[in-house]
């Protein structure tokens, strides 16, 4: 019964690193042409995965919703 806490908080740590993840840079690309200057691209998290952000939340809201007689 006592290992019920230490995995809600662990499963609520993972979505708050699942927030920080999507808004981080996850790609980046460098082009270089051969001519001088190099261009660089970079994909967010909000363009690689945008359902990322939900998830992390609805899992929030769920854990929120346990009744604190359960735990």
């Amino acid at each position: 019964m006592r290992r019920r806490p230490a995995a809600i908080l662990a499963i609520l740590l993972a979505s708050g690193s699942l927030l920080l993840a999507w808004s981080q840079a996850w790609f980046v690309l460098s082009i270089d042409p051969g001519s001088g200057a190099a261009e660089t691209l970079a994909l967010a998290g909000d363009a690689a995965a945008p359902a990322l952000i939900a998830i992390a939340l609805a899992v929030m809201a769920a854990i929120g919703a346990i009744p604190a007689d359960a735990l």
